[in-house]
């Protein structure tokens, strides 16, 4: 009776997350931004995203009202290592994401030092890599916007 009711739990578990899986957009292999869809405005879409960012701990670094631009400070991608930050622009029913990224690791090798600088935040390498984690910060953030979601 004990198996049955395993079963039953996960029979049950599967139809709770299968609708989810079902229409979740897969996210292509060199993906750089994130578009947002809706029917704001462009100023209402710029004040949406300063609300969200200070709602989710990120802090600005500059923002533009008349071009409807807005830049986070760098944040932390995990405890360890990596660093990013977010650009958006805003527009008439979408918002733009995109952002920058880097390691934070500094090599020395034979006296010769390689510093680490930003790149745009890619779709790329394996699951659980930095470059991914940062890409999945940028697409969480994203989420809380409630709106259509597109890749590219």
């Amino acid at each position: 009776m004990y198996l049955q009711a395993g079963k039953i739990k996960l029979f049950l578990l599967t139809l709770l997350f299968f609708p989810v899986g079902l229409f979740a957009q897969d996210i292509p292999k060199g993906a750089t931004k994130i578009i947002i869809n809706n029917e704001l405005s462009a100023k209402d879409n710029f004040d949406l995203i300063v609300k969200t960012l200070l709602d989710n701990d990120y802090f600005i670094d500059a923002k533009d009202t008349e071009l409807f631009t807005v830049k986070t400070q760098p944040k932390k991608v995990n405890k360890w290592t990596g660093l990013y930050f977010l650009n958006i622009r805003t527009m008439d029913k979408e918002i733009q994401l995109s952002g920058m990224f880097k390691t934070g690791i500094d090599i020395t090798l034979s006296g010769v030092r390689s510093t680490d600088e930003y790149d745009t935040i890619t779709y790329r390498g394996m699951k659980g890599s930095l470059f991914i984690l940062a890409f999945e910060k940028m697409d969480n953030f994203a989420s809380k916007l409630n709106s259509t979601k597109i890749y590219k």
